[in-house]
């Protein structure tokens, strides 16, 4: 049991044997009301450990307090919410790397020098109508550029 704490598991068939003996996660909930003496037909809250972070957090930690936070401005209050009091407006000539706080329809709208799309690093799970949810996304070193459009062909008349 110690290999599988560790989160270690043999490959090929004798790990597909070990996973079956296992079990999945109804057999371990039943098994914790067992050793717990919770009824067995009991209804249970599962709760994720670690529990998920909020866009907040993952903004918080991902960008470090030295490195530059961009945002296109002015900022709309929506994103000013997720933003720490230091955010930068994003250079029109670019930037030499930092992270970029977009809304979904920037992000869409939006690619690097190259014309590759912006590298998402978080999107919050909450979206504000028009615009989608937030991102924060790896800033490219360079300019934005504008996303090539998709232009739908014009379908040929039938008579």
């Amino acid at each position: 049991m110690d290999v599988l704490g560790q989160g270690e598991l043999p490959a090929g068939e004798a790990g597909a044997q070990k996973r079956d003996q296992l079990g999945g996660l109804d057999r371990a909930i039943a098994t914790a009301k067992e050793r717990a003496k919770i009824d067995a037909g009991a209804d249970v809250e599962i709760v994720p450990f670690p529990a998920p972070k909020s866009f907040f957090e993952v903004v918080s930690r991902t960008v470090p307090g030295d490195a530059q936070l961009y945002a296109l401005f002015p900022p709309d209050p929506g994103l000013r919410f997720y933003a720490p009091p230091a955010l930068a407006a994003w250079p029109a000539a670019g930037a030499d790397g930092g992270h970029l706080l977009l809304w979904e329809d920037e992000l869409q709208r939006l690619r690097d020098p190259r014309g590759r799309p912006l590298a998402v690093l978080a999107m919050s799970d909450a979206r504000q109508s028009g615009r989608g949810h937030l991102a924060l996304v790896s800033a490219p070193r360079g300019p934005l550029v504008p996303a090539p459009t998709v232009v739908a062909p014009i379908a040929p008349r039938t008579r």
